[in-house]
């Protein structure tokens, strides 16, 4: 459906597969490492590839709150890099702690966790 200034309203249905989707990726996410340092076969490439999905995951959790907020790239450019960026940022930041320190501390309000 077409809105005032030629955006399209995203349908109610795809933020209730994005919750969905979100829910299973961050449930199935902090099981995996738990499960692997359990049964003795955690390894550095698994580690990679962990990261390696969470980073992707940031971008299309970035997208869904741009779509959720009804901004338009064109219209809204800097909101919508600082909604991209900002999180890898932070994901970089920590990862590079990680890789530094050999331990990723995250705080308390970072939702689940192991």
């Amino acid at each position: 459906e077409a809105l005032e200034g030629g955006s399209v309203a995203v349908p109610g249905w795809i933020f209730l597969f994005n919750c969905i989707a979100m829910l299973v990726y961050q449930t199935l996410d902090n099981m995996d490492g738990k499960q692997a340092r359990r049964t003795g076969s955690s390894s550095p490439l698994g580690l990679l590839f962990d990261h390696g999905c969470d980073a992707a995951n940031s971008i299309i959790g970035s997208a869904n709150w741009i779509a959720a907020w009804g901004y338009t790239p064109s219209v809204d450019f800097l909101q919508c890099w600082v909604m991209i960026f900002f999180p890898m940022g932070i994901f970089y930041i920590s990862t590079w702690e990680e890789f530094f320190t050999g331990s990723l501390i995250l705080p308390i309000v970072n939702g689940p966790s192991e």
